[in-house]
């Protein structure tokens, strides 16, 4: 049984307004490699990666400008 695409949607969301809430107002040094807001961020980026590789084809195609 494969899973429901909306839930790969809502992590990929979920992920996205966490990767800005961890970025908000940090000085430019926060955004270094080993920095844990670098981390935080690079994860939350893995995460979209991860969900939206599992979207159906269908849902990939209403926007194709993203690769």
């Amino acid at each position: 049984m494969s899973r429901d695409p909306r839930l790969y949607l809502d992590e990929l969301i979920e992920a996205c307004e966490r990767a800005l809430r961890y970025g908000g107002g940090l000085e430019r040094s926060a955004y270094l490699p080993g920095a844990m807001a670098f981390e935080a961020i690079l994860r939350q980026i893995e995460i979209i990666g991860e969900a939206s590789a599992h979207l159906p084809e269908e849902i990939r195609q209403l926007a194709p400008q993203i690769p």
